[in-house]
């Protein structure tokens, strides 16, 4: 296994030897909190594969869990909304990471946002459906109480 230091400077040029990291290697940086060379791994990978919707999501939570362990929950969401809407941009098909943004809105309040995100995450993936059934989802929206299996928006992503 290549150490921090040979992730956070590995490349994606493969002619001349040299291994890229892959989303393994980057989720063990993001474990160990080693947020620079994690980024970096994402960042390769990502390059690589823009596809790669799990990826992007483990990008965003770890983006937010490095400003929240800072005590910097504002930014913390900047950072995780902005990674996100990366991943929408170059995988604009990838219902996770809609949904992903969708409770990231949901839990910065933005009712209506969130909504319209969650439906959108629906539109391509039907499965995702019991979202909108949620509890804060609902109440963001202004609908009625009640709630799915868990009722809200706890620790939604990150």
């Amino acid at each position: 296994m290549p150490t921090a230091q040979a992730l956070s400077t590995s490349t994606c040029n493969e002619e001349a030897g040299t291994s890229a990291p892959s989303y393994q290697d980057a989720l063990k940086l993001a474990r160990q909190h080693e947020y620079d060379a994690a980024s970096a791994a994402f960042e390769g990978l990502l390059s690589r594969d823009p596809g790669h919707a799990k990826a992007w999501i483990s990008y965003a939570q770890l983006s937010k869990q490095r400003w929240m362990r800072q005590g910097s929950p504002s930014l913390a969401h900047q950072a995780c909304g902005a990674v996100l809407e990366r991943g929408m941009a170059a995988s604009p098909q990838a219902a996770g990471i809609v949904q992903a943004a969708g409770l990231l809105r949901l839990q910065q309040g933005d009712g209506p946002g969130a909504r319209a995100l969650l439906e959108r995450a629906v539109a391509l993936e039907p499965r995702l459906a019991p979202v909108l059934g949620w509890k804060a989802v609902r109440e963001a929206a202004g609908g009625a109480g009640g709630g799915g299996a868990d009722g809200g928006a706890g620790r939604l992503i990150g």
